[in-house]
């Protein structure tokens, strides 16, 4: 259904991962925070999720851009820190 002109639109922007059964919020900035999600008749909800206004595309484009950014070096630190713990060694 397309809108009419003096149709007022709101459009409310978040944006979650779900890996291994774990709900992350990508739009709240602090990683490692892990969300619970509720069922309900009308759907599911996901509890304390930030969501963000947007009025333009170009918004919703620049914010995916820099948390996607911001996940990718999350996931970089992660795979170091990995792989540090996998690679290191006690010597006595």
């Amino acid at each position: 259904m397309l809108l009419e002109k003096d149709e007022d639109t709101e459009i409310w922007l978040s944006y979650v991962q779900i890996y291994c059964e774990t709900i992350t919020d990508l739009l709240s900035g602090q990683d490692g925070l892990e969300l619970q999600h509720t069922e309900h008749d009308d759907g599911s909800f996901v509890k304390e999720l930030s969501s963000m206004f947007v009025t333009k595309v170009e918004d919703i484009n620049f914010i995916l851009d820099k948390r996607n950014e911001a996940k990718r070096r999350s996931n970089r630190k992660a795979r170091a820190n990995r792989e540090r713990c996998l690679t290191s060694t006690d010597t006595a």
